[in-house]
């Protein structure tokens, strides 16, 4: 098995054609309130975030949306929309351990999102303060 995550920038041939399901799904499972499609296109080709595949065996099987956010003590790698095909987490969880080096590499000191629970039981993280307040 041959896993990997990879920056892709949508503009490439094809990419936008591979990404963009994940990012639906994504959109529609929590985050259709803020986001749209098309802000998923703006965001990762204007460098506000990065797109990333995850792809197993040359195939995407999932996609991301990140970006760094810097706190005055610490910088987390937050994700901002993630999705995978079904039944596909043991493989993507397989590169986890390379994924949190990555970010220590990069200076990231916590990898942050949102979500529903079981994302955070998946990745055996700890789920912290969250709310919104609409105005």
């Amino acid at each position: 098995m041959n896993t990997i995550l990879i920056p892709i920038d949508p503009r490439w041939p094809g990419a936008w054609d591979e990404l963009r399901p994940y990012f639906e799904d994504a959109i529609v499972e929590g985050s259709s309130n803020v986001w749209d499609i098309d802000d998923v296109f703006t965001i990762t080709t204007n460098g506000f975030a990065t797109a990333w595949g995850i792809i197993h065996d040359e195939e995407v099987i999932g996609a991301a949306v990140t970006f760094e956010r810097i706190y005055p003590k610490k910088k987390a790698f937050e994700v901002l929309l993630f999705s995978c095909k079904r039944n596909t987490e043991e493989i993507w969880a397989s590169i986890l351990p390379q994924v949190k080096q990555m970010c220590k590499n990069a200076g990231c000191s916590m990898i942050t999102g949102g979500g529903r629970p079981g994302w955070a039981r998946k990745l055996g993280a700890r789920i912290k303060y969250n709310f919104e307040l609409d105005l």
